[in-house]
């Protein structure tokens, strides 16, 4: 049983604290408390108490049921109700387990995950929860809790060594920042220094350091400098040379888990010099892991401290250009990876620099940036190409390896340096995109498609015309290797995507052909590349010069989309998501397509509806089936969706059918079919307009069940911007619905457990509304303006959290956008100045929004867009607030902006000059 008897009664277990440690614990409590004893338990420890040998032993059974799903949830339950009695006496009676060489392997292992677990959660709320239990805990307890960590540091057991260091981790992660462990790192140190521990302890004690550093950076925390100085001072005696290479990759990877909180040290060259010292020496270990951390190190250096990079940069340079090439993989991989991570940095300083050219800022506050990728590149992209020609023909779909590393650095490169690749790279493409070798052509085509998008059309236009024949000659030789194939689809998707008018007109009818042949390839993958790569060519058009009534894409619509609609009928469509991909490309030629192929576009929707009937009847035997099922589903509501888009109102005459597909969605049980068919029903409003009226009773039900369901937040968003398309379809005909539309809006954003993901969709459903119905709006002008100055109001409690910071931007623009469709629906029935009374709540708003230093050019433009629909709404009504200076302070950061803020602050300045009656200041 879970219980114990006593004296004829049935008690619950309980762990008292008062004599586990002396006895359990003797050397760590003795040198703890001042006394000592290099590790060896004193006579006087060994006759603690022997009460805690039983609540071990009691938990041992229970952690072993953990592992039989039939005993399973009797045992979690059991846990639970002990946490909940006493979460102290319990994590201490795991970590008693855990440091108790002899007790079961597998028990003190779990118990160990359990006790890290028990202060751990991906939800912020839970995660909070279970920290203020820890924090209720004893003190003497939690110390006690503490001890028996750093104890199972020292056990005879590795898993109990690995399991204690992650408990260690966990607890110092949560005290250390708090001041509530100050003795950790010391202990630590303690068990690392010196010769009083064995190896295996000290490996311990450095895995807990690089632990907590992985806690600490997952969790966004830092460590206060004195403790971030002595656990690097740990972690540095840790690396020496003379270490043994088990010690040397703990410490190692403890500093790789550790760099970001170094800042401090970064600043004090005495300090860097050193860190980077012992970095480049374990570089040079004899132990290939050792290497690699240390090169991971390196890498996590070049983010964090770029600036300070320039002293080591020709030492770093050699050693990670040498190992490239003379290194195993697993090294060269980390070697290539330092050079990815620095074009990554050196892309954003690049990105920073343009914008403040562009907006006139100041440029001193900016990091330099000092090119390194730019003077490396002749030494470094003859590697990258070496890199490449290192396939491997048996790798499974996606491994990652020394050829994917290279075009991945390669491409970062490209972007990074822009045209200036193109004389160190072309020379190698153009030398071997023919070789006979198969490595060398497959090496030269993926080398052309990674530049893609860093090099300009200029610099890459020639280059395309003339390799374009050459990669279709490789895509129709039956006898090509298929992994060149397979580039060659790739780099031709990504031809499509950066540069598809370098494309010449006369290549296309050859290109289409190639690439409907790839979607009949026996790969998979071949297959799937073939899809993207027409998705990439469909996506050309978007903004590509028509001839009338048609386009390029014209003469090769049908074939396409028959061939993409064949190759997610293929047997094998699941592998390498090519069902999926063939429908998106399916979706952008029609989006894409001209006039002149509606036709065919119309006679594919009854194909389509057929297939989504038949879906129905699909044989589910597993819940994998139904899955597939449900995926299906949901791509072809995309495709009648994108059908009703692009036919307008010639899609009424299947609207029946449609609709009736779409309920029938609607009736299983997935929010991603759901959520594709709520879209489907929006474009079929926007294609019928007043038409739509006649399925408004029949979906009307679905679309509030959906925003009553607030809990499928997903979901309900969709519904929530269904709901915007039917409002603009139907106009004054939703007014018998009115009532409880708004009842529902306002119930959701009511809402405290509605993600606040959804709130600002809510607000801007009410500029549809409102423009929909009008004057009429008035009934419910009161509560709603309530509802979104209430929404206007919010402030984020943490600045530096940048999701917060974007979701605030959100929420403001759709404030703002709220308040323009109510003052633009009032004004078709004359009833504007029933808004005059929230004007100053308004102005007040805006007052905040100039104060906010993260306003974005949207909300730039928003806020000059409300400006002058007020002036030109309520006209003199506004004389007394269109001279403040927050009005000209708007309009003039508007006229600074992006064309569309431009294009709202000279509405907004035209509309407030008329009111003042003369020019603005």
């Amino acid at each position: 049983t879970l219980e114990k008897r006593a004296g004829g009664r049935r008690r619950a277990l309980t762990l008292s604290p008062g004599s586990i440690f002396p006895r359990i614990f003797g050397a760590a409590v003795s040198r703890t408390c001042g006394g000592g004893d290099g590790g060896r338990s004193s006579p006087r420890h060994e006759r603690g108490g022997a009460g805690p040998a039983a609540d071990t032993m009691d938990l041992e059974p229970v952690l072993l049921a953990c592992q039989n799903p039939t005993t399973l949830p009797q045992a979690e339950q059991h846990l639970s109700k002990l946490a909940q009695d006493d979460l102290g006496q319990l994590l201490l009676g795991l970590v008693t387990l855990l440091a108790t060489d002899g007790k079961v392997e597998p028990a003190r292992q779990l118990a160990g995950i359990y006790v890290k677990n028990a202060l751990s959660a991906n939800n912020a709320a839970l995660l909070a929860q279970k920290l203020e239990g820890w924090r209720g805990v004893n003190p003497e307890v939690k110390h006690q809790i503490k001890l028996g960590a750093l104890h199972a540091l020292q056990s005879s057991s590795p898993l109990a060594r690995r399991a204690g260091a992650q408990v260690t981790a966990k607890l110092g992660s949560i005290e250390v920042p708090a001041g509530g462990w100050d003795d950790l790192v010391p202990q630590l140190q303690e068990r690392v220094a010196g010769n009083t521990f064995p190896d295996p302890v000290k490996v311990a004690s450095l895995e807990s350091l690089g632990y907590m550093g992985e806690e600490l950076a997952h969790n966004g925390q830092d460590l206060p400098e004195a403790a971030t100085n002595q656990v690097l001072t740990v972690i540095i005696s840790g690396m020496g040379n003379t270490r043994p290479n088990e010690v040397r990759l703990a410490a190692t990877t403890a500093l790789r888990n550790s760099v970001e909180f170094a800042n401090a040290n970064f600043q004090r060259q005495n300090e860097r010099d050193m860190i980077m010292q012992m970095v480049c020496e374990a570089t040079q270990c004899e132990e290939t892991r050792v290497r690699v951390v240390a090169f991971e190190c390196i890498s996590q250096i070049a983010k964090c401290y770029y600036e300070h990079l320039a002293p080591y940069m020709n030492v770093l340079a050699q050693l990670t250009l040498s190992s490239i090439k003379t290194q195993p993989e697993e090294v060269a991989l980390q070697a290539v990876e330092f050079w990815s991570t620095l074009c990554e940095e050196e892309a954003i300083l690049h990105e920073a620099i343009e914008d403040a050219q562009e907006y006139g800022t100041p440029q001193e506050e900016l990091r330099p940036c000092m090119d390194y990728t730019k003077q490396a590149l002749n030494e470094l992209v003859p590697l990258l190409t070496h890199c490449l020609t290192q396939q491997d023909e048996d790798a499974d779909e996606g491994t990652w390896n020394l050829a994917m590393a290279g075009s991945t650095c390669l491409r970062l490169v490209s972007s990074t340096v822009a045209d200036d690749i193109i004389n160190f790279i072309m020379p190698f493409i153009t030398g071997n995109i023919q070789n006979q070798d198969w490595r060398a052509r497959e090496a030269a085509v993926m080398a052309f498609g990674s530049i893609m998008d860093g090099v300009s059309p200029e610099g890459l236009g020639t280059y395309i015309q003339g390799a374009t024949p050459v990669l279709i000659t490789l895509l129709q030789n039956p006898n090509e290797h298929p992994l060149v194939k397979d580039s060659t689809a790739w780099t031709i998707g990504r031809m499509c995507m950066y540069h598809p008018f370098a494309i010449q007109p006369e290549a296309l009818p050859q290109l289409v052909e190639s690439l409907k042949q790839l979607l009949g390839s026996p790969s998979p993958h071949i297959c799937q590349m073939g899809a993207i790569a027409i998705h990439n060519l469909g996506a050309a058009f978007e903004s590509a010069p028509s001839n009338g009534e048609s386009n390029g894409l014209s003469p090769f619509f049908q074939p396409l989309l028959e061939a993409l609609i064949a190759a997610a009928d293929r047997e094998d469509a699941l592998e390498s998501n090519i069902r999926v991909d063939a429908y998106e490309a399916v979706n952008r030629l029609i989006q894409n397509a001209a006039p002149d192929v509606s036709p065919v576009v119309a006679a594919m929707v009854p194909h389509i509806i057929e297939k989504l009937k038949a879906s129905f009847s699909m044989q589910v035997l597993t819940a994998e089936d139904r899955e597939h099922q449900h995926g299906l589903q949901g791509l072809l509501c995309g495709v009648l969706q994108c059908c009703s888009l692009k036919l307008g109102a010639e899609v009424a005459p299947f609207g029946d059918e449609m609709l009736q597909c779409y309920l029938a969605v609607f009736n299983v049980k997935n929010a991603i079919a759901h959520e594709d068919a709520y879209l489907a029903v929006g474009a079929l409003a926007d294609a019928l307009e007043d038409g739509f009226m006649k399925y408004f009773p029949t979906i009307y039900p679905v679309i509030l069940s959906g925003l009553q369901r607030t809990e499928e937040w997903q979901g309900c968003k969709t519904t929530v911007n269904i709901l915007g398309d039917v409002c603009r379809a139907l106009g004054k005909n939703l007014l018998n619905q009115c009532d409880e539309i708004v009842r529902a809006l306002l119930t959701a954003l009511s809402d405290n457990n509605l993600h606040r993901n959804v709130k600002p969709h809510l607000l801007s459903v009410f500029h549809d509304l409102a423009i929909a119905i009008g004057g009429n709006f008035e009934r419910y002008l009161h509560q709603v303006m309530q509802t979104i100055l209430a929404a206007a109001s919010v402030a984020i409690p943490d600045e530096d959290d940048e999701e917060a910071i974007e979701y605030l931007q959100e929420l403001r623009v759709s404030v703002l956008e709220a308040f323009t469709g109510i003052l633009q629906g009032m004004v078709e029935d004359r009833k504007q100045l029933a808004l005059v009374q929230y004007l100053p709540s308004v102005l007040n708003f805006l007052e905040r929004i100039s104060q906010d230093p993260n306003r974005t050019d949207e909300l730039i433009k928003e806020a000059c867009g409300v400006i002058g629909d007020v002036a030109w709404a309520l006209g003199p009504h506004f004389r007394q607030y269109a001279g403040s200076p927050i009005i000209t302070e708007f309009i003039k950061e508007g006229k600074e902006g992006g064309v569309a803020s431009q294009k709202a602050a000279s509405w907004a300045e035209e509309k407030v000059t008329l009111v003042l009656g003369a020019p603005m200041g």
